[in-house]
């Protein structure tokens, strides 16, 4: 119906209930646009103020500025990550690249900035300009910035991103040269393995090789499934495909068919592969095992190099089917519930095996960083003409080098109450306690005056 020109919608009470509830949707939009916005302003602003939590001492290992972002970003206190992803329960690479898009957005895209704040475009969104254009300078950011603004607010994100593409060139059209030739020497197979027995295979190949590698999975697939009985689909066949090209024979020539005697179409006579990598063996059993054997899950964790290290819990049946073709070393048994003691600084390597057995990764809250790629700190600071065996797990934890310096010279505290439990207090005064369950926020201490200058001297010893 119509009145004055205008038009009015009657609605039954069906559709006055999903308009309501349509309202909400839109406003809880609204809000969810307006916190993330907000939580973008606050990654800048923290940034901004930490610069003078920690003296910047010219001391080796001791805070320093680094950039923040890209080209015409604020430098930013490089202990302040250790702050930042225990705040956003997140680790420190998503940590430091939400802060790199934060600070880039905001000095180098000042529209796209705006309307982000305003809620008028998503965050994600503003974080995805920031990221295309990271490799411009900031004089080429700011003009795709002015161009983009627009388009951002009126188009549909898949045509946004088509016209970012073409901007990102106009730009700088030699850099986009010079990215075309760096493509090729970025090309990379990384294998991500996830649970049941499944992983994931990501690659950036030369098209060319890419092509050729399509076309032998599909050639070995098609013949698979021209096989009486083969149980699979066309994607399953694809994927055996390529497990099988995988697979090397006995004697680590060219890699054929399980059972069958031909070599695979387009492999090459005389094409060896190397032999996997060896593996090391150690079996874990604590008392309720020992006493009730049969209670022993057939579960196993798998480590070592070549991916192997990501694979996480398996089945015994999966483990023997991993070590098939490797050379298998037992470690003796550890007793983890031990503390074994030297009156040395060094860390002997059964020491060292039982701290990265018993951690398995770094001890720093929300970490992601696996422990034996980490320093071994000494929770209690090792003293020349300290008690003897101080030297030992439970004065132990595993810590990455930018951590390690945190703890150092950045302000951080820990103590280790018992063996593999860590108490964290952040230089802000926030407190986490790591475990073997993985990073737990405690109450926060109650705030104090900060400590003279040569006090904190003192506690960076």
């Amino acid at each position: 119906m119509s009145v004055a020109g205008s038009s009015v919608v009657v609605m039954d009470e069906r559709q006055s209930r999903a308009r309501r509830v349509a309202d909400e949707l839109r406003a809880a939009v609204v809000a969810e646009r307006k916190a993330e916005a907000h939580k973008l302003k606050l990654v800048c602003d923290l940034a901004d103020a930490y610069r003078s939590v920690v003296p910047l001492l010219e001391v080796p290992g001791g805070p320093r500025l680094v950039s923040g972002g890209a080209d015409g970003t604020v430098d930013v206190d490089d202990f302040l990550i250790q702050e930042l992803h225990p705040l956003l329960g997140v680790g420190p690479a998503a940590a430091w690249r939400l802060l790199r898009l934060a600070v880039n957005l905001r000095d180098r895209h000042p529209k796209a900035w705006k309307l982000v704040q305003d809620g008028v475009v998503p965050a994600w969104q503003g974080r995805v300009i920031a990221e295309d254009c990271q490799h411009l300078s900031r004089d080429a950011a700011a003009w795709v910035d002015e161009k983009i603004a627009v388009a951002v607010v009126t188009l549909a994100w898949p045509r946004v991103r088509r016209r970012l593409a073409g901007l990102i060139v106009q730009a700088d059209t030699e850099a986009a040269a010079d990215r075309i030739v760096k493509a090729r020497r970025d090309r990379f197979v990384r294998i991500d393995h996830g649970p049941d027995g499944i992983s994931w295979l990501t690659a950036q190949l030369a098209t060319a090789d890419a092509v050729r590698l399509g076309e032998a999975i599909g050639h070995l697939a098609h013949s698979l499934l021209s096989e009486p009985g083969y149980p699979g689909s066309p994607d399953e066949a694809r994927a055996d495909a390529l497990g099988i090209l995988a697979t090397p024979v006995a004697d680590g020539t060219s890699p054929t068919q399980a059972g069958a005697d031909q070599t695979l179409p387009g492999s090459q006579p005389g094409l060896r592969l190397p032999r996997p990598a060896d593996a090391v063996l150690v079996v874990h059993l604590d008392r309720d095992d020992v006493a009730h054997p049969g209670s022993i899950a057939a579960v196993g964790r798998v480590e070592g190099p070549g991916g192997l290290d990501a694979i996480g819990p398996v089945l015994l049946d999966q483990i023997r089917e991993l070590l098939a073709h490797r050379n298998v070393k037992v470690l003796p048994v550890l007793d983890l519930a031990g503390d074994p003691a030297v009156d040395a600084y060094e860390i002997p390597t059964r020491i060292r095996h039982h701290v990265i057995l018993r951690d398995q990764y770094s001890v720093f809250p929300y970490a992601t960083t696996r422990a034996r790629a980490c320093d071994l700190d000494h929770t209690i600071p090792w003293r020349a003409d300290g008690p003897p065996g101080q030297t030992r797990p439970s004065r132990l934890g595993p810590l990455s080098r930018r951590e390690h310096r945190a703890k150092t010279h950045g302000g951080w505290q820990t103590r280790q109450p018992r063996p593999g439990v860590f108490i964290w207090t952040s230089p802000l005064g926030y407190r986490y306690q790591v475990d073997q369950q993985g990073t737990h926020t405690l109450p926060d201490q109650p705030t104090r005056p900060p400590a003279p200058h040569a006090t904190k001297l003192h506690l960076r010893r």
